[in-house]
């Protein structure tokens, strides 16, 4: 693990994180205690967490390694930028806790989350992995920005049933940030998911997809989730809305 934070009682600043590899960047399992290993930067106090920054030729995070930004009070969240010039590959989920191999911005108090932004030829996100931007409380999602020259590729499930997916969600009071796509394909197949989903009084965003070509194709093995482009607003009577497509 590397990891840059702020505590409850600091005001100060978290610390940046940047990782620089001309060739790859691996991030693969959890530890024995269902934690999983990865890069962090987060804010736990009044302190703005700082960004994290991965420069690489092929990042991969597989079997539960999670790369991750967010802020629990009032400091704002950090920006993670992700940089790979050849591909970015998500894959699997832990056999610890069975939780997907992630990069995600997160924000659980008042405090805005940071940005999140993917730039590559190639995304493959994978059997369970996850790209996300959400918000828990009342602060405000940061975006999430993927572009990828080539393919953006969402492909299955996980052998429990999670679906791999590029998502933002709101559950809480706070708004979700604006997800755009922009690639020469997106696949979304056996059961993937790419979504915008509101369960609470926050406003969902804006998904915005910029393709040469979109194909949306099956189902899971099993046949419980359907590859899915969608917008989910199952809280209507709480006030949030979904967002535009």
């Amino acid at each position: 693990e590397i990891a840059a934070a702020t505590e409850e009682t600091s005001s100060g600043a978290g610390g940046n994180v940047t990782i620089k590899a001309s060739d790859s960047v691996e991030l693969i399992d959890t530890r024995p205690n269902g934690i999983p290993g990865g890069l962090f930067t987060f804010s736990r106090g009044s302190g703005n967490a700082g960004d994290l920054n991965v420069e690489t030729g092929r990042l991969i995070v597989q079997d539960g390694g999670s790369i991750s930004t967010g802020t629990e009070r009032e400091g704002q969240g950090g920006k993670l930028i992700i940089n790979a010039f050849e591909s970015v590959e998500l894959i699997g989920t832990s056999r610890v806790s069975g939780n997907g191999s992630k990069v995600r911005a997160i924000t659980g108090g008042s405090g805005n989350g940071g940005d999140l932004v993917i730039n590559t030829r190639r995304l493959l996100i994978q059997d369970g992995g996850l790209i996300s931007s959400s918000t828990f409380s009342s602060g405000r999602a940061g975006n999430l920005n993927v572009n990828a020259t080539d393919s953006v590729e969402v492909i299955g499930t996980s052998e429990a049933g999670i679906q791999s997916s590029v998502s933002f969600d709101t559950s809480g009071e706070g708004n979700a940030g604006d997800l755009t796509i922009t690639t020469g394909q997106l696949l979304v197949r056996d059961g993937g998911l790419v979504s915008a989903k509101t369960t609470d009084q926050g406003q969902a965003g804006t998904l915005e997809v910029n393709a040469d070509s979109v194909q949306v194709i099956g189902s899971s093995a099993n046949g419980e989730n359907l590859s899915s482009l969608l917008f989910d607003s199952s809280a209507a009577e709480t006030g949030g809305n979904a967002g535009e497509l």
